[in-house]
């Protein structure tokens, strides 16, 4: 990309990477100002790049509290969706994560949505 702007005699300005899974890394995505508008000589062209997608593991939440899985989520870099099972007064586990819908150490991209499922007391209600 960076020889095809030289040879238009126009110049390379900012390059962005941007992780995406659309196209593998180093494809121009897009360019600023646009492929074929008319510009001064060595006039900088921004150009933005496919970069690689970023994995991240997913962490083990089971047996956390709501508020603590939130954090654990937050810094492992998927995105936390919680559901409620209402479970019997008193019962053991209740106000904890009781499953999760993937696998911990599951390799992910970055921002994925879990799932997980909390036990919640009736008596006591979601809980923290």
């Amino acid at each position: 990309a960076m020889a095809d702007l030289a040879r238009a005699g126009l110049a390379a300005g900012r390059v962005t990477v941007s992780p995406t899974s659309a196209a593998p890394p180093g494809v121009v995505l897009s360019t600023d100002p646009p492929a074929g508008s008319s510009r001064p000589p060595r006039y900088p062209v921004a150009v933005v790049v496919s970069g690689p997608v970023e994995l991240v593991a997913v962490p083990d939440l089971v047996g956390l509290t709501r508020s603590a899985a939130a954090v654990v989520a937050r810094a492992a870099g998927v995105r936390l969706v919680v559901t409620n099972q209402l479970v019997e007064p008193g019962a053991p586990g209740a106000g904890r994560v009781v499953g999760q819908s993937l696998p911990p150490a599951t390799q992910v991209t970055e921002g994925t949505e879990l799932v997980v499922t909390v036990a919640v007391d009736p008596a006591q209600g979601a809980g923290p």
